[in-house]
């Protein structure tokens, strides 16, 4: 990365050495004069408490920090008159060919003020030559070691603590913390050097698939395969950031022209999009990026992130795995957006989020043999909105899963009144999204609604759709089938056609019944019936029959198409030209009936 502290700093290992005759003190003794060397050697010889103290002697600095910058001394013990070094600075000189060495010096003045400039510089001990004798001298370089094994620890710690309070953990960028305050030292810069930045704000595509798919130790891995383009893409001095769970922010200052933003843009796009496995899986992901530009957008952090992330979400709209330049149009579609999303949490606290219900019927009679949930959402005026106008945003803010929460509940406790009200009611089914299925806290919250409301699961049919089970992870799929199976649920594999991964997953013993999507055969919502791929359908059909399964054909619309389904042998027929869904409210009636005439 572009800054020097981007990287965690390592723990401090000195402390607790412990010199003896296994491991003795290495000294580095640095002193010009001939006589003074002498007879501090001499002084020491024959003392016990150098015994195990490994002395070597220079006489100039330079020399010093040669010795030192190899990492093989424990303690210095320096004059601060040498041919080459006089006074304090020679401190700063030999910290800077070793950062954080013990040091004690030797000074012939007794001028305190001499020795405390040293101690200030990074030295732990002065002395008055003449004035410490040698016996106490060994105690004094061991309690100078360990004293700033201590020091470094501490400031060891206070750099780790630095470092995670503006890091991100998981991947060791900056976090939007250290961002913001880059980013604000970058404007101000910018602004007395008269130069243009770029913040760019990037949200990956295909994220949540792959969390939910493969779990969060993949997840974790591709943020930090992420995290490596995306500091390879850039220049040095620029930043990138972690800001949100799979958002990232980059700082490019100082910026040339739009076109040095473009590009950038389009590398990290590019390489982004480039990764197709993470710890063996297969992914798939994309890159949607936002730019705004200092001083043509903006003037200030706050207004050039939120003009980013304006512009991201745009990109995400139109054409995901992109990038979109901000431009003043985009506030009012981001205002419509906030507005869904505000709406959207009023709802959810109103109650507003129901359950319309659709019936499966027998092609022949028009006898009821099941009911299918969709979720819709009834406005305060009495408007109901269909999924696709308001499922984009609840999934991007996050209030999909409470939602589902809120609809199931719903639909599962009309399912409980019919019942109480002897209406005979046919099984229910309802849909489980791949981030559903996935989120193992999800489905145990679902049993225990099952639970508390006391309702017979073996009525309860629970559709998954085969596209999007080919996201999921074999294994992962097979464990969360078991769990559902275990528990008395009945599986449907819901949307089948006749590519491979279909024809899969259609022999997995997990599926009770299969249902197949009129669209999804050629011509069956054509007028011309004599259009129709039959032998779709017919292999379809016996692959069903083999294994004993009940097959249901949805989105019928015609009485034409039903009369040749029912030629081909489709026995269970689900569509508009027998019933739309309907509102709670009018289930019953159709209940007490218990077919729709046709």
């Amino acid at each position: 990365m572009a800054f020097e502290d981007d990287s965690e700093p390592p723990a401090s290992h000195a402390r607790g050495l412990v010199f003896g005759p296994q491991r003795p003190m290495r000294l580095l003794y640095v002193e010009d004069s001939p006589l003074d060397a002498q007879l501090f050697l001499q002084s020491i010889k024959f003392l016990d408490s150098f015994a195990h103290i490994n002395i070597q002697h220079v006489d100039t600095l330079s020399q010093a920090c040669t010795n030192v910058a190899k990492g093989e001394v424990d303690c210095v013990l320096l004059d601060l008159g040498l041919p080459d070094g006089v006074g304090p600075a020679n401190v700063l000189r030999l910290l800077e060919a070793c950062p954080g060495l013990t040091i004690v010096v030797m000074t012939g003045d007794d001028d305190d003020s001499v020795g405390l400039q040293a101690i200030h510089h990074g030295a732990q001990e002065y002395l008055i030559k003449g004035q410490i004798e040698a016996a106490a001298l060994s105690r004094i370089l061991r309690h100078s070691v360990e004293r700033n094994a201590l020091l470094q620890e501490l400031m060891a710690l206070r750099e780790r603590e630095y470092f995670r309070a503006t890091h991100d953990v998981l991947t060791g960028l900056p976090n939007r913390q250290l961002f913001e305050d880059r980013t604000r030292q970058s404007l101000n810069r910018a602004e007395r050097n008269n130069e243009s930045l770029a913040l760019c704000y990037l949200d990956l595509d295909g994220f949540k698939p792959v969390n939910d798919s493969f779990g969060h130790a993949v997840g974790d891995a591709l943020l930090c395969e992420v995290a490596r383009c995306l500091t390879d893409a850039i220049r040095d001095g620029d930043t990138v950031a972690r800001v949100g769970g799979d958002e990232f922010m980059l700082l490019l200052y100082p910026l040339a022209d739009r076109q040095q933003a473009q590009r950038v843009a389009s590398r990290v796009i590019e390489r982004i999009h480039a990764i197709d496995s993470v710890d063996g899986q297969a992914v798939n992901i994309s890159a949607s990026v936002g730019i705004s530009l200092y001083p043509e957008h903006a003037e200030g952090y706050a207004d050039l992130t939120q003009y980013a992330d304006i512009a991201m979400y745009y990109s995400k709209e139109r054409q995901r795995g992109g990038y979109e330049y901000f431009n003043l149009g985009m506030l009012g579609e981001s205002q419509s957006r906030r507005q869904m999303i505000a709406e959207i949490d009023e709802g959810l606290r109103a109650g507003r989020f129901i359950c319309e219900f659709q019936p499966w019927v027998e092609a022949a009679s028009g006898e009821i043999q099941g009911m299918e949930t969709f979720l819709r959402w009834r406005t305060p005026v009495g408007e109901v909105r269909h999924p696709r106008l308001f499922l984009d945003a609840a999934q991007d803010s996050g209030q999909i899963l409470k939602i589902a929460r809120k609809t199931h509940e719903h639909s599962l406790r009309a399912w409980q009144t019919w019942r109480k009200q002897n209406l005979n009611p046919a099984p229910l089914a309802f849909n489980l999204s791949v981030r559903e299925l996935a989120d193992t806290h999800y489905l145990r919250e679902l049993a225990e609604l099952f639970d508390n409301l006391r309702l017979p699961r073996d009525q309860m049919y629970i559709h998954v759709e085969a596209q999007s089970l080919t996201r999921l992870a074999v294994h992962t799929m097979n464990l969360r089938f078991e769990y559902l199976r275990d528990l008395g649920f009945r599986l449907v594999l819901d949307g089948v056609s006749h590519n491979p991964a279909c024809l899969e997953l259609l022999e997995n013993p997990a599926f009770s019944e299969i249902r197949i999507r009129a669209n999804n055969l050629v011509g069956v919502t054509s007028a011309d019936t004599d259009t129709l791929e039959d032998s779709q359908l017919q292999q379809l059909l016996a692959i069903a029959q083999r294994r004993g399964l009940p097959c249901v054909v949805v989105g019928v619309e015609t009485a034409a198409q039903a009369m040749h389904l029912r030629k081909l042998g489709v026995r269970l027929i689900q569509g508009f030209h027998f019933a739309p869904p309907m509102a709670t409210e009018k289930i019953p009636q159709l209940l007490h009936t218990g077919r729709i005439q046709h």
